[in-house]
């Protein structure tokens, strides 16, 4: 019976093992065949070359592949084709197939996708482009501005990096049809400049870009090729005329030792003889301080000036705003006094923010405040809570809370001395014209009073002790 039941347990544990073996046996045989999961990109790099890419949803796997003929049936059928061939890929989930064996015209690629057991799904067909040669860069002339007669902005776009040759002609002439026939004249060529579109001008500038000023009334015809390694551009052309009267531009800029405000001229492109009038936005914490010319044929006055025949720089030139305390400064006030003090700095009032006292805020309800430019009163009553000695009073002002501008930086408060006096028991006058407070009391004729009386009352006690002496005296004798 005992054998019986150890044979039972033995053909169970077999059984056992052989289930388990078959159920592990198409896990590690039978793996899927690997699934494209993204867009097949196509590179058709030259008439020989093309890549492939492609990502799948595991990182080991094989594939067979052929280009053009018949279609296969399915992965079995491109297998076995003579014509097809075997790659591998491995560690990542990403396929590059890169062919540099090709032949000119499109073709059709044929894959069959495998697993690491030869698992294989269906056939993707991937078409396969001509080699299609980057086009040569295109130049597009756009509108050309005259600003002056010396001075115009042609302006043109690029379809792609390349190097831009200009050349400029008036009057009758031959259109130039070549690069060599554009750059046959170094004198009337501009350009020869690398750039990237999509935009961009050139300043047609007398002694940059020019060896003759641009004359007025006057059609100029600019002719424009680019060129990069594919290829040249057509030449095109464009025209443009001249104003009839000669104008001057006036350029101003703001000094760079301190960057205080903007400067303005109006009209900033005229003629010559006309009145310009110059202008100036200052920020907050900044002063105006001069107009600088370039050229000494131009005086300014009250900000405005007769144009010359020639372009004019100006620089406006702007300094930090300094606080200063105009009046009361460093006073001395006196306890008891009841006059108020008043300070006043030139800060602009719309920028003044406190007042502090020894390092500590002053609550408005102590002090009052008027424009012109700041007018600072304290309290009498304030002043009597300070102790008699030497005080700080700052005055704070700000401006970089204002909207929209950035925060300039300037200096922002002013300092300022007080003396409290302590009360002087003689005097209690005030002295108006220095803000110092001297006190004077009157005789007070109680005091007096007070004084005689305690002299009859001592000299009649001691009255009284010279008449009890004496009676003394007596009775003993």
């Amino acid at each position: 019976m005992k054998k019986t039941k150890n044979r039972v347990v033995s053909l169970l544990l077999t059984l056992i093992m052989v289930m388990s073996m078959v159920i592990a046996l198409p896990m590690t045989v039978m793996a899927a065949a690997p699934v494209i999961t993204s867009e097949i990109i196509v590179n058709r790099v030259s008439d020989e070359e093309v890549v492939v890419t492609f990502t799948v949803d595991v990182f080991e796997g094989q594939y067979y592949y052929k280009y053009d003929g018949t279609p296969p049936a399915d992965a079995e059928a491109l297998i076995a084709d003579d014509d097809s061939i075997f790659a591998a890929f491995i560690g990542s989930d990403e396929v590059t197939h890169n062919d540099p064996t090709l032949t000119s015209g499109p073709h059709t690629l044929y894959i069959a996708m495998g697993s690491t057991s030869d698992e294989f799904g269906e056939i993707i067909t991937i078409p396969i482009p001509a080699y299609s040669p980057p086009a040569a860069p295109v130049i597009t002339f756009g509108t050309t501005t005259t600003i002056t007669t010396i001075n115009a902005v042609l302006h043109y776009t690029l379809s792609d990096k390349a190097t831009v040759t200009l050349r400029i002609y008036t009057g009758v002439h031959t259109p130039p049809e070549t690069l060599a026939e554009m750059n046959s004249s170094v004198a009337d060529t501009i350009g020869c400049i690398e750039r990237l579109g999509p935009s961009y001008h050139e300043i047609l500038d007398n002694g940059q870009t020019l060896s003759n000023n641009l004359q007025p009334n006057t059609t100029y015809t600019v002719y424009g090729i680019a060129t990069n390694t594919n290829g040249t551009s057509a030449i095109v052309s464009t025209e443009f005329t001249t104003s009839s009267l000669p104008k001057y531009p006036v350029y101003v800029v703001t000094s760079d030792t301190f960057d205080g405000g903007l400067g303005f001229a109006n009209p900033n492109y005229l003629e010559a003889g006309e009145e310009v009038t110059l202008t100036t936005t200052i920020y907050p914490g900044s002063v105006f301080k001069e107009w600088i010319v370039d050229t000494d044929n131009v005086t300014i006055i009250n900000d405005k000036f007769i144009m010359p025949a020639e372009p004019v720089s100006i620089t406006a030139v702007f300094e930090k705003f300094g606080l200063k305390i105009t009046a009361g400064a460093n006073q001395s006030w006196t306890k008891d006094s009841s006059n108020n003090i008043s300070i006043t700095c030139n800060g602009d009032y719309s920028f003044f923010d406190s007042i502090t006292m020894d390092g500590v805020v002053i609550n408005p309800a102590n002090y009052s405040k008027v424009e012109g430019s700041t007018v600072i009163t304290l309290n009498a009553s304030y002043l009597q809570t300070l102790s008699a000695g030497s005080h700080t009073i700052v005055l704070n002002y700000y401006n970089s809370s204002i909207v929209g501008q950035a925060p300039y930086v300037y200096e922002d408060s002013i300092s300022t001395g007080l003396t409290i006096r302590a009360a002087d028991s003689t005097n209690n006058s005030s002295d108006s014209s220095s803000g110092a407070t001297v006190s004077t009391r009157n005789p007070n004729t109680g005091d007096m009073t007070n004084i005689l009386t305690w002299i009859i009352t001592l000299l009649g006690s001691l009255a009284a002790m010279i008449v009890l002496y004496i009676r003394r005296k007596r009775q003993y004798n």
